[in-house]
């Protein structure tokens, strides 16, 4: 059977009524840009799990992977003069440490709390770096003994957590590689930060406002990227200690 556009095979899918992860089937694209335009213009298909991560299933074509970043530590924009903290500028200065720094944060769920270093501001997963293909910071996260690269998208108000959620999802994507087994982020993070576990995994971070719609099509797409190495996390932020507390996520 063939589709002349992803929408029609989105179409398809959704009256079938499969599965909502074993049986999608693999998607091809023929080249980088396809694919990435492909999972960006999902972030406006509110509520397609199946279109999401057949995305996320797919292969990704080409020679595009970033391979070779210099260890730009801490936060890195220079704002003009009285716009330093506006929009998600503003998060990002709360967020990262000084140029040339780490900044340690702790993120709270439930009875837990997990240190998490902020460590590389505006990171480039590709060689181009066009279509949301740059993650906002770079961190590392330490749960269950185990320290791990952490992608973290931020969001003031602009769209909605679906939004954020498929975003944030395409960078992981990227950091893991077609095969869901690249390491060179471990490897360079290793650098600085040892020892590291291989897979990053992926955190929305926004005020707690902007949670307040959404949140069953994210819910959905969250429970079914559990059959999936995907890991993906909401969380709030704070002006006070704990800095960062659990929204909802499926890092279980």
């Amino acid at each position: 059977m063939r589709f002349k556009t992803l929408q029609e095979w989105s179409d398809w899918l959704r009256t079938r009524k499969l599965d909502p992860y074993a049986e999608v089937p693999l998607l091809f694209f023929q080249t980088f840009q396809i694919w990435s335009t492909a999972f960006t213009d999902a972030r406006a298909k509110l509520g397609d799990v199946e279109l999401v991560l057949a995305l996320w299933k797919a292969n990704i074509p080409g020679d595009w992977a970033e391979r070779s970043w210099k260890q730009l530590w801490g936060y890195r924009k220079n704002s003009k003069e009285g716009h330093e903290s506006s929009g998600e500028k503003g998060i990002e200065l709360q967020l990262l440490g000084e140029q040339g720094t780490f900044k340690l944060l702790r993120f709270a769920r439930k009875q837990q709390t997990y240190p998490l270093l902020t460590a590389y501001h505006n990171f480039p997963l590709t060689k181009c770096k066009e279509g949301q293909v740059v993650s906002d910071a770079l961190g590392v996260l330490r749960a269950e003994r185990r320290q791990r690269p952490l992608l973290i998208e931020i969001k003031k108000n602009h769209k909605g957590p679906w939004h954020a959620l498929v975003e944030c999802l395409k960078q992981v994507k990227l950091a893991r590689g077609s095969d869901d087994r690249d390491d060179r982020i471990c490897r360079f993070l290793g650098n600085a930060v040892s020892p590291m576990e291989r897979g990053a995994w992926g955190l929305v971070v926004a005020p707690a406002t902007y949670y307040k719609k959404e949140m069953a099509e994210c819910r959905r797409l969250l429970e079914a990227l559990k059959k999936t190495h995907a890991r993906i996390a909401f969380s709030a932020l704070s002006t006070k200690e704990p800095e960062l507390t659990w929204v909802e996520g499926n890092w279980e």
